[in-house]
């Protein structure tokens, strides 16, 4: 962020981030001018935490008190939304709902929370908001009152996503992230970091190769101009004596560069 250019930092209107207190202090700092929306997967991410350790907790009370296991293998009812519930799964968690548990009493209070994202108004938020967090602060769940006091201290990036329309959210970054760690993860790793770029650059490629056609010019977007080092055999030429950058030398003797023909390329991509 300090890398950014004057003119290109004061034009940035919304940012949205995670509730880190590193990127809450640098966006204060350097973008003041910009509406610091907090993301609501994240926020929603820290629920998910609290109403587990509240399930971890009673289900350990549970164990030692010598009662039925009555959380047992249901960590993932409380977590999951309930349309995404297999009917196993459904099932489980109408029955317990019936009983009288502090797991249930703190999912009902992430349920409850959940209409906070129905209002329009920043306003009427706010009065949700405080109603929520006080009605937590009293359920006597320590991890509830946790989440209640870390909400009421961000009150103001929380209802900064009211003031910016409910149009910002990280869903796409998040998505792509969890797609790159994917790909890494498919791979079992990569030895050298330009073999990382070309498969990650390879991917992206691929995402756009499947964009719809747009719906006012009738024309499939155009990709950047790219071309890529082949490399075919190089799980031959890498190995554990061999260096990366060794590899990498190698590559740029032995392969000449192909060029991408399976869609139109206009520009050059750049670094990743």
């Amino acid at each position: 962020m300090t890398k950014l250019k004057a003119d290109f930092s004061a034009q940035i209107r919304v940012i949205c981030s995670d509730i880190w207190k590193p990127y809450l202090k640098m966006i204060a700092k350097h973008l003041p001018q910009a509406i610091n929306v907090l993301d609501r997967f994240h926020i929603m991410q820290k629920f998910g935490r609290a109403l587990d350790k509240v399930r971890a907790d009673e289900a350990k009370r549970l164990r030692q008190a010598k009662q039925p296991p009555l959380l047992s293998k249901s960590r993932w009812c409380f977590l999951k939304r309930r349309e995404n519930l297999t009917e196993k799964q459904g099932f489980k968690l109408n029955e317990l709902l019936k009983m009288n548990l502090r797991t249930v009493k703190a999912y009902l209070l992430r349920e409850q929370f959940q209409k906070l994202w129905e209002y329009r108004s920043p306003g009427w938020a706010g009065k949700f908001l405080e109603q929520w967090c006080h009605a937590a602060i009293f359920s006597r769940l320590e991890p509830m009152k946790d989440l209640a006091r870390m909400l009421t201290a961000h009150r103001p990036l929380i209802l900064n996503y009211f003031r910016a329309r409910k149009q910002f959210n990280s869903g796409i970054v998040e998505g792509l992230n969890r797609k790159i760690n994917l790909t890494i993860r498919k791979s079992f790793g990569f030895r050298t970091l330009k073999i990382a770029k070309v498969c990650l650059l390879c991917w992206q490629l691929r995402v756009f190769a499947f964009m719809p056609v747009s719906s006012t010019t009738n024309k499939q977007p155009k990709l950047p101009e790219l071309y890529i080092t082949s490399l075919a055999n190089s799980r031959n030429r890498i190995s554990p004596t061999n260096s990366g950058e060794e590899a990498e030398k190698e590559e740029q003797e032995t392969s000449p560069p192909i060029r991408l023909s399976a869609v139109q390329m206009q520009c050059d991509f750049g670094d990743i």
